[in-house]
């Protein structure tokens, strides 16, 4: 398991399809751990659409070499 690694190099490289693969695999998780900080499930997962949203826009870099650099 790669942890995400490749979905996220293949969505930096274009594919589409790459960042249906993160979402679908992190959202539940993160809206979790969200709320575990909010206490509030609707706030948590708007959060997390704003996220996914903000990592559509930036594309923050990856580097292979050193793990958990996302």
């Amino acid at each position: 398991m790669d942890n995400g690694a490749s979905s996220y190099c293949r969505f930096l490289k274009g594919e589409k399809d790459a960042i249906v693969e993160i979402v679908s695999e992190y959202n539940n998780g993160l809206v979790l751990f969200l709320n575990s900080i909010t206490g509030d499930i609707c706030l948590s997962e708007e959060l997390a659409e704003d996220i996914f949203c903000e990592l559509l826009l930036t594309k923050p870099k990856y580097n292979e070499s050193i793990p958990n650099s996302v």
